[in-house]
């Protein structure tokens, strides 16, 4: 769980960045310039950039932790991610029942 070359991750992540987000533009999500695409865009490329935060820690600064503190720290930043992802599926259903009027 270490990274030996540094001009190997500065070099990939930027690339990593914009690949995605090309990538995320270039699906017919929503139509362009609607706030539901911006929201997807700006959430996309959050996560990446927290996902290369997370890999430039675990690789380059904690290289001298243990595993079990890099693993740790990576189980932590999944479990945040899933309780978004459920926390925002519960909120779409919890809106869908009130304008039925089941709430």
């Amino acid at each position: 769980l270490y990274i030996d070359d540094y001009f190997l991750f500065f070099a990939n992540a930027p690339g990593m960045l914009v690949g995605v987000y090309f990538t995320m533009v270039g699906y017919g999500l929503s139509p362009y310039g609607g706030k539901t695409r911006d929201a997807i865009e700006r959430w996309t490329v959050g996560l990446v950039g927290a996902l290369l935060a997370l890999t430039l820690y675990v690789g380059l600064v904690a290289k001298k932790e243990s595993d079990g503190h890099k693993q740790t720290t990576i189980g932590l930043f999944c479990n945040a991610v899933l309780l978004v992802y459920y926390a925002s599926l519960v909120c779409t259903g919890f809106r869908l029942n009130r304008s039925m009027g089941y709430v």
